[in-house]
């Protein structure tokens, strides 16, 4: 056949294709966002939204490193990212963080009227504060405390709404507070849909960073037990459970804090918090929820189906069901080798660094 005909063949087939309404897309599965959810796997790269309690532990600096470099590998693109924390110095935290990889308008929010401390909940340990060695060091933020910051679900609301449907994986590493409040949201200018609607419309599912499997009671879930009593009530997508289990072994940030002191805010942290204790690393619970919401669960983890009940005590328990509206993660790769894929991630170079001069 020569190559004319060729040509024509093939456009014969698109025209066909096209009046048809099949989709002539490759049947590609790229590594990002595959989902083991059930049925068959799909190419999907997530648009993200991160809901965040930063300000205490340091783990959820690792995360949002995790979430700008795989953002940076082209691997799902940050929509928004919102603190749930206690902290004042939460957003400015989260805004250096986000300048330091090219990022700096990002839209940020947080909590209005949360009663705001100088320290986080669940910093007893570190004598020098690494919020407060970060705010020193950059002062390259919007907002000089969390108060300042817009409304975390107003944030939120606009990001799902500009959004198309269902390209959204909701990520949660810090109690449950803002998320029954975007249910709970109102038609506003940005979106005829209530909160509940929205999310249906918009997210395809939600990975939070919370409670211990079979059974426990983790920071988390008792951080705010209302909250998360409606979450796992209410949350109308499949609700993918990171548990205290899963990133208690995987210790990070030994090899990080050994890049030189060029102005990185991610090694400035784990140095400041490591210095002070836990030089075999930081466990990385909220970098295993990042890794699972945005790359493949199969790849990385095991995954069940299930439900999961919050007590009044914040403590959880899990019952296995195969059509579940809850599922947990597994452990399936050895503890050290889940934790080089996630140092190498966040120790990985900004793909646009805005420029800087550290105090």
């Amino acid at each position: 056949m020569s190559i004319r005909a060729v040509f024509r063949s093939f456009a014969a087939t698109l025209i066909v294709a096209a009046l048809s309404g099949v989709s002539m897309r490759a049947e590609t599965v790229p590594v990002a966002g595959i989902c083991s959810c059930g049925g068959r796997a799909e190419a999907f790269i997530p648009k993200v939204v991160l809901d965040t309690d930063i300000g205490g532990d340091y783990d959820d600096v690792g995360a949002l490193a995790t979430m700008h470099a795989l953002a940076d590998l082209g691997e799902c693109e940050v929509l928004a990212v919102g603190s749930c924390s206690t902290s004042r110095d939460a957003v400015p935290c989260i805004e250096i963080l986000n300048d330091y990889y090219g990022r700096t308008f990002l839209p940020v929010g947080g909590v209005p009227d949360w009663p705001l401390k100088p320290r986080a909940c669940g910093d007893f340990w570190h004598k020098v504060k690494w919020p407060e060695v970060l705010k020193a060091k950059y002062p390259r933020f919007r907002h000089r405390t969390s108060a300042e910051a817009p409304d975390a679900v107003r944030v939120y609301r606009r990001a799902l709404a500009d959004a198309p449907d269902g390209s959204v994986v909701f990520i949660a590493i810090g109690n449950m507070t803002n998320l029954p409040r975007l249910l709970d949201s109102k038609p506003d200018f940005l979106s005829p849909l209530a909160g509940r609607d929205l999310v249906v419309r918009k997210v395809r599912r939600l990975v939070i960073m919370g409670g211990e499997f079979p059974s426990g009671r983790e920071c988390n879930l008792k951080g705010n037990v209302r909250a998360s009593q409606r979450l796992f009530a209410e949350w109308p997508t499949l609700v993918i459970c990171a548990g205290y289990e899963i990133g208690t072994p995987v210790l990070t940030g030994r090899r990080l804090i050994l890049l030189p002191d060029d102005g990185n805010p991610v090694r400035d942290a784990y140095f400041t918090a490591m210095s002070q204790g836990g030089k075999r690393g930081r466990n990385s619970w909220d970098q295993t929820a990042v890794l699972a919401a945005i790359r493949s669960v199969d790849q990385y983890f095991g995954l069940e189906r299930g439900r999961v009940t919050v007590k009044e005590d914040g403590s959880n328990t899990w019952a296995a069901e195969p059509d579940g509206p809850h599922a947990r993660l597994l452990a399936k790769l050895p503890p050290d080798e889940l934790a080089q894929v996630i140092e190498e991630l966040m120790m990985r170079q900004p793909a646009v660094r805005t420029s800087r001069t550290p105090k």
